[in-house]
């Protein structure tokens, strides 16, 4: 599945880009930055982008050291949730509250931290997302190390759903299609060209 990710920090570009993609995306992701993991700070009142919602189903992507504090409501438009597995301390209470709201649940791991960091929630957790460049800012490139790692974790758990967050474009969507991922999350591939609609379509084409 490709979907779509906003990460905005103004309230009206988060609509405009909710009016366009929605007509034709199952699954759009909100990226929730406080500043407190990566420099980058977005919009963070999931609660009023919830209620922006009437089609598609949302997935909150929290890239923050407390993700807990944004879990307090269950939301009817939000489908997943995955919080950054380098917010250690926080993420047992993240799991526990996220099931309780009854989301899919998943665990996000930086670019550079090792596999073994994610090990003990494998069985905890719906899906695991790699980020597959440096995160924080959008059209950063895609990171060939990260595709080697996806590539490892694929064939230890073949079981488990494997998304990418990052530098996906369309010249590259087989390498990630090759590399045993399942979702794309996408943004600048889609949202800086001049047919999102058409682009996010031919998107779906190639990863099938």
């Amino acid at each position: 599945m490709i979907i779509p990710v906003i990460l905005e920090s103004d309230l009206q570009e988060i609509k405009k880009k909710l009016a366009i993609i929605s007509e034709v995306a199952e699954q759009i992701q909100i990226d929730v930055l406080d500043g407190t993991l990566v420099p980058t700070k977005t919009f963070l009142n999931i609660g009023t982008i919830d209620k922006l919602v009437s089609k598609s189903q949302l997935e909150i992507h929290l890239m923050t050291k407390n993700p807990c504090l944004y879990l307090k409501d269950k939301l009817s438009h939000v489908k997943a949730v995955c919080a950054q597995v380098e917010a250690y301390d926080k993420i047992h209470d993240f799991v526990k509250i996220a099931r309780a709201h009854g989301y899919e649940t998943g665990i996000s791991v930086l670019e550079n931290t090792p596999l073994e960091n994610i090990e003990p929630w494998i069985n905890k957790v719906d899906y695991v997302q790699f980020m597959t460049i440096k995160a924080g800012v959008q059209g950063n490139p895609l990171l060939p190390h990260v595709l080697e790692k996806i590539k490892t974790f694929r064939i230890k758990y073949p079981q488990i759903t494997v998304q990418s967050d990052g530098g996906a474009k369309l010249e590259n969507i087989s390498q990630l299609r090759d590399a045993g991922v399942t979702n794309v999350v996408v943004g600048t591939g889609i949202f800086r060209t001049a047919n999102p609609i058409e682009t996010y379509k031919k998107f779906t084409y190639l990863l099938n």
